[in-house]
């Protein structure tokens, strides 16, 4: 009788359900991310959709489907999942077929997914369980959906998993394999300023230029990992530190004895830096050196000052402008 009771429930209309899926209160910061999220303000011909994005110049729109799963215990769940298409800034549908999911736009291609139920009625995102390829602004598959799973394209080259998520490897725009060297599929970041985080299949993590070029530790012994609006990034060989800028090139000589990227030290985004003894500070951002490594003791007082001892004598310097 319970389960009679429950399969009535799935056919009939439950307002206290409908409510709780209000699009307003579920949608995630997460499913918008790379696109400029129109779902609160619609073109007229999208107001079907549930929630549209925006992304070099073409509309991400998406269904959602509601399947309703009855377990065991005679409970009663639903699975959400996508219907997603592509369309032009005039709402034309440009995709010629619905896919569970389409990703962000990066360089012209768009990861897209069908994706395939987890054994619980759950679905995973545009890196999961399912069939993945891209598509570019017009809707046309580019690469084909062979892959378990990818990441977008940056600098030419996506990161994808081979069928079995043994391992990944970076393509190019055309479906070619890049480098020879296979990587852990779990942990790898995207191409930035000429280099890439990635992790070996014995989990140990370097650094992998355009060229295939292992960079840790026969160039560096160590490598900052830093966001993808950071233009420079530390890097030390041989107890030497300096700064690593575009295409992998030294923009910064390796002359520090260090340069201090631990957030005890760091003063409004200069970096402490050592030399012969001395202390001073280093814009990260530009490579500028601040104040001169010439100091005994070099530390943050407040916000606005640093507290610095030279020659035996403790002075504060104030740099309000900062």
């Amino acid at each position: 009788m319970k389960r009679l009771l429950s399969m009535l429930l799935i056919c009939l209309p439950f307002p206290g359900f409908a409510q709780s899926l209000d699009p307003l209160h579920t949608i995630e910061s997460k499913v918008f991310q790379g696109m400029i999220d129109y779902t609160s303000h619609k073109p007229h011909w999208a107001r079907e959709f549930d929630e549209v994005g925006y992304s070099e110049g073409v509309f991400i729109c998406r269904k959602y489907i509601h399947t309703p799963n009855l377990y065991q215990n005679d409970t009663i769940s639903y699975r959400r999942s996508f219907k997603t298409y592509l369309y032009s800034t005039e709402g034309k549908r440009l995709s010629s077929q619905p896919y569970d999911d389409i990703g962000a736009f990066t360089e012209g291609l768009a990861p897209v997914v069908i994706k395939k139920p987890l054994h619980d009625g759950n679905f995973v995102g545009i890196h999961g369980k399912g069939r993945t390829g891209f598509i570019n602004t017009k809707g046309e598959v580019v690469i084909p959906l062979i892959y378990t799973w990818i990441s977008n394209f940056h600098e030419g080259v996506a990161f994808v998993g081979d069928s079995l998520e043994r391992y990944g490897f970076f393509i190019d725009r055309h479906n070619r394999v890049v480098f020879k060297e296979k990587f852990s599929p779990f942990i790898t970041t995207q191409f930035h300023n000429g280099i890439c985080l990635v992790v070996d299949r014995n989990h140990q993590p370097n650094y992998l230029t355009h060229q295939g070029e292992l960079l840790m530790p026969r160039v560096f012994d160590f490598i900052e990992d830093v966001a993808y609006s950071r233009p420079l990034r530390v890097v030390a060989k041989s107890g030497k530190y300096g700064l690593l800028g575009a295409n992998a090139q030294l923009q910064l000589p390796l002359t520090y004895d260090l340069i201090d990227t631990t957030r005890k030290n760091q003063w409004r985004g200069w970096y402490q830096t050592r030399w012969n003894q001395g202390y001073g500070y280093l814009d990260a951002e530009t490579g500028v050196e601040i104040m001169k490594p010439v100091f005994e003791d070099l530390r943050p007082a407040s916000f606005s000052s640093l507290w610095a001892k030279k020659n035996r004598n403790g002075d504060c310097f104030k740099h309000v402008n900062r």
